[in-house]
């Protein structure tokens, strides 16, 4: 399946598998307030997008037994830039070089492949990430090595917000309920050119200094536990 075709299914490959109709009604809900409490994101930053869906696409379809919904997204991102992959799940950040699960040595095998890590130009950012749309954004919330150091109303306007990271510092924008990196001490910056976030489970991550900065929810029906 090429990239573009891919696309436009991946939504729809993954949608239902987990709340199937032959699930008992009870533990199909048991099963949506799980999946909303672990929120699932791969960013994946390469020159060789093409091939690096290929190999990804037999592991996230072996995956997807454990997600609701997945959506996909890809940015071309301008200058030079490490290519590498950064996953998120249950929550955390995981470094697929050290990490032990399954979805990990998968993803290791993957990365090795394709040469990783590695300087490159130009490359294409990656994003497989958990459709949490049926949730109201609340927080921003920052990570630092796993760890909330920070949170802030989605409504609350922060110009300016510097945290301290592993190997430097990144600094945080709020702005009408989106958030965005507009510093950082890393070398490629590509945490910096990942955009805005304002949906409930999406994440920015700077990966040398091991901060997130991740969209916290609640049900838009009432409250059923912060996701982040």
């Amino acid at each position: 399946m090429n990239r573009r075709d891919f696309i436009k299914q991946i939504s729809f490959m993954t949608s239902g598998l987990v709340l199937s109709n032959a699930l008992p009604g009870f533990l199909r809900k048991a099963a949506a307030v799980e999946i909303q409490r672990t929120p699932f994101q791969l960013s994946v930053v390469t020159d060789r997008p093409d091939e690096a869906l290929a190999r990804l696409e037999n592991l996230l379809k072996s995956r997807v037994l454990s997600k609701s919904s997945l959506k996909y997204a890809e940015y071309r991102l301008a200058g030079d830039h490490l290519s590498d992959m950064a996953l998120i799940s249950g929550g955390r950040l995981i470094n697929v070089h050290q990490a032990q699960d399954e979805l990990s040595r998968g993803l290791l095998e993957i990365a090795r492949s394709l040469d990783m890590p590695r300087r490159v130009g130009n490359p294409v950012l990656m994003q497989f990430s958990q459709d949490l749309s049926s949730m109201d954004p609340e927080k921003i919330q920052i990570f630092v090595r796993n760890q909330l150091v920070e949170e802030i109303d989605m409504h609350e306007n922060r110009e300016y917000l510097r945290v301290a990271g592993v190997q430097g510092f990144v600094a945080v924008a709020v702005r009408q309920g989106k958030a965005n990196i507009v510093e950082a001490s890393c070398r490629h910056q590509t945490c910096m050119k990942m955009g805005s976030i304002h949906h409930p489970g999406q994440n920015l991550v700077c990966i040398p200094n091991q901060v997130r900065v991740v969209v916290a929810g609640q049900h838009a029906k009432g409250v059923d536990g912060i996701v982040y």
